[in-house]
């Protein structure tokens, strides 16, 4: 079972094993089962809604997979943007947000990616990670807006309350 494995790189206090490879693109929290075990947001609202997650790295993608949905998000996975469109086709659009990493390996970028579900659904809800800094001139990051943009690396809270943020903030095309 891929949760049990997971588990097992973290020692009894939650922290990451010395070897882990995930110390580099997610912080972990001493209380990582803690932070992620409440099925509800600070407001009390309960965490319905469905994410697609876009990340080329397996053991980061697993674990921001696992985080979200200790909260109560239904959660899809895709290593790339080609993955990615198929589980928007499978999900005939029925995604609330779109966690997409910024650099991906079958050369379709997360701005990419993000603009293509968008002309399905204009109001779908994004979220960039990279481990680059937003608003640089001359990248795709340059188009990016602050509260879209979640830094690498990112604690498990940071996570989970970014995505909140994101989903309760107002819907509009450029959100």
């Amino acid at each position: 079972m891929r949760h049990q494995k997971k588990v097992s790189q973290l020692n009894n206090r939650g922290e990451p094993q010395k070897n882990n490879k995930m110390n580099s693109k997610i912080e972990q929290s001493p209380r990582l089962s803690e932070e992620h075990s409440t099925k509800t947001s600070k407001t009390g609202r309960a965490c319905t809604e469905t994410i697609l997650v876009v990340e080329d790295e397996p053991d980061l993608r697993e674990l921001v997979v696992q985080v979200l949905q200790g909260r109560g998000y239904t959660v899809l996975e895709a290593a790339s943007g080609k993955q990615a469109l198929e589980q928007w086709d499978q999900r005939n659009h029925d995604i609330d947000l779109l966690l997409t990493d910024m650099v991906m390996p079958d050369g379709m970028t997360g701005c990419q990616l993000a603009e293509r579900l968008r002309t399905d659904a204009p109001n779908l809800r994004v979220i960039y990670t990279s481990g680059h800094t937003a608003g640089v001139p001359g990248t795709q990051l340059a188009h990016v807006e602050d509260h879209q943009f979640l830094a690498k690396p990112y604690r498990p809270s940071k996570l989970v309350e970014f995505v909140r943020t994101c989903l309760d903030r107002p819907t509009s095309p450029v959100n």
